[in-house]
């Protein structure tokens, strides 16, 4: 009898594990392929199918709430995280996940907040550090986000894509730009442009050129920008500034009336280019 007992509760923490391990299995053959594609509403109905016996288990907790993140519903994934922070407040991915979904819905500072308690639960929470380094950037904090998005850089202990490589420089970029170090600025966005070639880093280091009035240069990096992309509008309102600053006004026109007509106005940055 004592051992029917136990062969049976050894069958049950079996399935119960095998059933753990199919929702991983699923979420790591999802991510790795290359479409990146999961369907995540089969990652919850097997989370919720636990959890009906287990509501406090952590794992499918996380399981459910990555997946809610993923199809949107923050309201969901936020009252998972918020049960997941009672079980076990020491997890700096959960502090970050809420700072992400913070930042998705617009609340920077909680998206701080947040970031930072990951931090100072593991100083080398590096995805924390781009995190926070991104939100400081659109909150104005510029000298921060450079400072989060260097140690990202400089320290992250797994590989990431040279697209990433190159869009981290470009905002440092930005952040210099703001700040109005058009040098920094400009061997930021070079560094960028050496690991991915994209129409909005090319007129952002023609713009920080054009601040440092070196036009020529600036028109040559606006003519790239261009040839990747003839529709961006703000390359376009780019080089209608360095047309005109090179005093080639009819050609300052045309960029105008071409930014005009993909924008539907003029800013205030070119009233001074008249078209006559």
């Amino acid at each position: 009898m004592i051992l029917r007992v136990l062969i049976y509760q050894l069958i049950k923490k079996i399935n119960m594990w095998l059933k753990y391990w199919m929702i991983n299995f699923y979420l790591i053959l999802c991510s790795s392929l290359y479409s990146q594609e999961i369907d995540y509403s089969k990652v919850i109905e097997l989370s919720n199918e636990h959890l009906k016996n287990d509501s406090l288990n952590v794992d499918y907790l996380k399981a459910r709430a990555e997946a809610y993140s993923g199809i949107n519903d923050y309201e969901k994934a936020l009252h998972d995280y918020s049960k997941i922070i009672k079980l076990t407040e020491k997890d700096w991915q959960v502090y970050y996940n809420i700072g992400t979904i913070m930042y998705f819905i617009n609340k920077l500072d909680s998206a701080i907040f947040y970031y930072n308690k990951s931090i100072k639960i593991e100083n080398n929470a590096y995805d924390s550090y781009y995190g926070r380094g991104v939100a400081n950037l659109k909150i104005g904090k510029y000298l921060e986000s450079i400072s989060d998005y260097k140690f990202f850089l400089n320290n992250v202990n797994y590989e990431i894509s040279n697209k990433l490589k190159s869009d981290i420089l470009n905002d440092i970029g930005l952040s210099y730009f703001y700040l109005k170090d058009y040098k920094k600025s400009i061997d930021s966005y070079t560094s960028a442009i050496e690991y991915n070639e994209s129409v909005n880093v090319y007129y952002n280091i023609a713009l920080a050129k054009v601040k440092t009035l070196n036009y020529n240069d600036a028109l040559i990096d606006i003519n790239k920008s261009l040839a990747l992309d003839s529709t961006n509008q703000y390359a376009n309102e780019v080089m209608a500034l360095i047309q005109f600053k090179l005093g080639n006004y009819e050609n300052a026109c045309i960029y105008l009336k071409k930014y005009s007509t993909l924008t539907g106005f003029i800013k205030s940055e070119l009233d001074e280019i008249i078209c006559k």
